[in-house]
């Protein structure tokens, strides 16, 4: 693997972890909202 695909591979998988953590913060935000509800019940 040279230089270039290197450097290619690492920015595929830097953008699939940014993704990842974007999903994770919406799914726990979407979570704290739904106990704020869910207590004003």
């Amino acid at each position: 693997m040279n230089n270039e695909q290197r450097g290619v591979a690492l920015l595929i998988v830097l953008m699939l972890l940014a993704l990842m953590a974007a999903l994770a913060a919406d799914m726990t935000i979407s979570f704290h909202g739904q106990l704020h509800r869910t207590r004003q019940v």
